[in-house]
């Protein structure tokens, strides 16, 4: 009886660790969502979609978090890449791969992975 107890409390622990430990890049990445979907809110904008969505996106993460790449299909016809710089005290959804010290992303999800 003991002994279920113990394997039942480990089994909690490591459930409950795994969970804590997630993706550590989630919240830059839905920030960074947030900034494009704001970008591409704008009436001129032709698009082929309501909301972009993080299932939708290539996403690349750079330089312990200060860069992340988005690549997304905006039109059926068109793909389109953003690099954000995150080093400012605004994002600069303009970015420029030269300023990228380390070429390697440290993170990717998505379509391309």
């Amino acid at each position: 009886m003991i002994k279920r107890g113990l394997i039942f409390t480990v089994i909690i622990l490591t459930v409950s660790i795994l969970v804590a430990c997630g993706n550590s890049y989630d919240e830059t990445i839905e920030q960074v969502l947030d900034w494009e979907n704001e970008a591409l809110s704008e009436p001129d904008v032709d698009k082929d979609f309501e909301t972009l969505k993080r299932d939708q996106t290539a996403i690349r993460i750079f330089d312990d978090s200060q860069f992340v790449e988005i690549t997304y299909r905006i039109r059926s016809d068109h793909t389109t890449t953003r690099l954000y710089d995150l080093r400012g005290s605004e994002p600069n959804r303009h970015g420029d791969m030269s300023d990228v010290e380390n070429t390697e992303p440290e993170y990717e999800e998505g379509a391309n992975n």
